[in-house]
């Protein structure tokens, strides 16, 4: 959606940071600046096990403290 939306084929509801760059390149505009989402819930789910990779662990904590905030 994103490169759509740098092509000129439409606009996207997309997230500040895919935009950021685009945005401050004047490559994209905001059209309804004071409109959002409705918020969600988003669920993670992972194998009960104890031993989780370091590389899943560190992926569940850096998405839970994004989500947190």
């Amino acid at each position: 959606m994103r490169e759509a939306a740098l092509a000129d084929a439409g606009i996207a509801a997309l997230p500040r940071f895919l935009t950021e760059q685009a945005l401050a390149d004047g490559a994209l505009v905001p059209v309804l600046p004071r409109w959002s989402l409705p918020s969600g819930t988003l669920s993670m789910l992972w194998p009960a096990r104890r031993h989780l990779s370091p590389r899943v662990r560190a992926f569940i904590e850096t998405a839970r403290e994004f989500m947190a905030s």
